[in-house]
């Protein structure tokens, strides 16, 4: 491993010889590949990225639970149900807002979030304590039409695909590059 990512770029000059690279605790030899095309570039990983690609990973989760919790947010409220809070993260609330009625968070662990609703723990209630039926107010989750309930269960899932559709037309667009070597037969 290599403590640092490191663009090299190949040249006519270097190809088939040994090369040092010179890390912070340690020299790292390679040998390049007589196949490797001039002007190549490679990155070199090591033990200096892993912590970036964790945290990397963790604001690409904290991405994914956003959308997918506005998802239900934008449900909730075409619907007709109070939200009274949405969080992004899990644990203690490190900033808050108040906007029409709900309790924007930021919370510290960015692995979850939640969109909480008017009325969603009455189901729990009504078990407990042996009610017959859910009491449920007109603008709580369980104050709304069984189909409403499923549209709001339904649109957070669906941001996600709806999200994943947008990134890949997005990348598309963009384009990349593909570097390789070509087939040689021995």
């Amino acid at each position: 491993d290599v403590y640092c990512d490191v663009p090299i770029t190949f040249t006519e000059s270097i190809l088939g010889c040994k090369v040092k690279i010179l890390g912070i605790n340690e020299t790292l030899e390679l040998t390049v590949p007589e196949l490797t095309q001039p002007g190549t570039v490679i990155m070199l990983k090591g033990k200096g990225t892993k912590m970036l690609t964790i945290l990397y990973g963790i604001l690409g989760l904290g991405l994914i639970v956003l959308i997918h919790e506005t998802g239900h947010l934008i449900a909730a409220r075409i619907c007709g149900v109070k939200v009274e809070a949405f969080s992004v993260g899990m644990g203690p609330i490190l900033l808050h807002k108040t906007i029409k009625n709900t309790d924007y968070r930021l919370s510290l662990i960015p692995l979850g979030g939640y969109c909480e609703m008017k009325g969603e723990k009455a189901f729990t209630e009504a078990l407990e304590n042996n009610y017959p039926e859910i009491q449920g107010e007109p603008d709580s989750f369980y104050g709304i039409h069984p189909l409403k309930r499923a549209f709001i269960a339904f649109m957070g899932p669906f941001f996600n695909v709806l999200f994943a559709f947008l990134a890949f037309i997005i990348i598309s667009a963009i384009g990349y590059n593909y570097y390789s070597t070509p087939s040689k037969i021995i």
